[in-house]
């Protein structure tokens, strides 16, 4: 039988200091925020919904992300990217839909590189976004919640 060993483990075992591995991996504090959105029937296909400016070093977990709507109305709106503003689409590219009033958690489908490198903001990409798509407009007045959970580097 062999004993195998995740780079954090082998990190951990190392008596050598320049082997150990970034502290926040084994230890670090997950924040989250919830952003609230509330439509206004202005709305259009290609909209880039500003939901947060994270912290630079802060490390999107989009896998622990989703939203909630009360039905925003319109037909098929959806948000059709997660992305920041250097790259609209660098978190996620599933589509959540936000017409109808949601049941449950919308979640955020990752995209499958950030979960084998995860992807630490820049001064230039820590603004989060989601796009959006469908035949509008929307109703006034309807809450859309962002719930994001982020870890520091």
């Amino acid at each position: 039988m062999a004993l195998l060993s995740t780079d954090v483990y082998t990190g951990q075992s190392s008596v050598n200091v320049r082997n150990r591995i970034e502290g926040q991996r084994v230890s670090g504090d997950v924040r989250m925020v919830e952003a609230i959105y509330t439509t206004t029937a202005l709305e259009i296909t290609a909209d880039v919904m500003q939901v947060v400016k994270l912290p630079v070093g802060a490390i999107l977990l989009p896998e622990k992300c989703w939203c909630f709507t009360d039905g925003v109305g319109g037909t098929a709106v959806i948000y059709t990217s997660m992305g920041d503003a250097l790259d609209a689409a660098r978190y996620s590219t599933g589509d959540l839909a936000l017409t109808a009033a949601s049941t449950v958690m919308l979640p955020v489908v990752p995209a499958v590189a950030l979960l084998l490198t995860r992807y630490v903001m820049l001064a230039t990409s820590n603004i989060i976004t989601f796009t959006t798509a469908g035949t509008f407009p929307v109703t006034a007045g309807k809450k859309i919640i962002h719930h994001l959970e982020y870890r520091m580097a």
